[in-house]
């Protein structure tokens, strides 16, 4: 893997290029694609010689597509349902834009249960779509429900009231 300082500024313009900004840095062969390219276009690697993995980013990912992946796929899906298990709140807060410190603390307060039922499976984060703020933990019976009766406290109490009617005068 060779490596050499790029030209400063002051050393190669590039005409019509004003906005470009030169620093110091190193210039890597990629061990694929036998291209130079700058240091930033491959992944940083502590165990390497020069800090950076030998193929450029480009060429690892077409890698992992083509080859990797497919030859690997039960291992990367337990890999990444793992992963999501045991990071839910992240995946919760960032599937639905919410503050990752709100979606811990309603995760820790619902106790693993739902807020109406108490049900235990099935369970799914509630939240406000307008304020982008999780309302509690519900089973997914219980928050298409509280969905389709209208999200907020007046369009459920109305359409509660026009329920208990229908099934009066039924």
């Amino acid at each position: 893997m060779e490596a050499r300082p790029v030209h400063t500024r002051q050393d190669r313009i590039i005409p019509g290029d004003r906005n470009q900004i030169w620093i110091d840095k190193m210039l890597i062969v990629c061990g694929s694609c036998k291209k130079e390219k700058h240091e930033s276009c491959f992944s940083k690697k502590s165990a390497s010689k020069n800090g950076y993995s030998s193929k450029c980013k480009e060429c690892h990912n077409l890698y992992s597509r083509i080859k990797w992946y497919p030859e690997n796929r039960q291992k990367q899906m337990a890999s990444s349902s793992l992963w999501k298990s045991e990071n839910k709140a992240r995946c919760l807060s960032r599937a639905h834009g919410l503050d990752l410190s709100l979606v811990v603390e309603t995760l820790k307060k619902s106790d693993g249960k739902c807020a109406i039922c108490g049900k235990q499976d099935d369970l799914v984060l509630d939240h406000c779509h307008d304020k982008l703020v999780p309302r509690g933990v519900l089973c997914r019976t219980c928050n298409l429900l509280v969905g389709r009766l209208g999200d907020t406290v007046e369009k459920v109490v109305e359409s509660t009231n026009r329920i208990l009617t229908y099934l009066r005068n039924a």
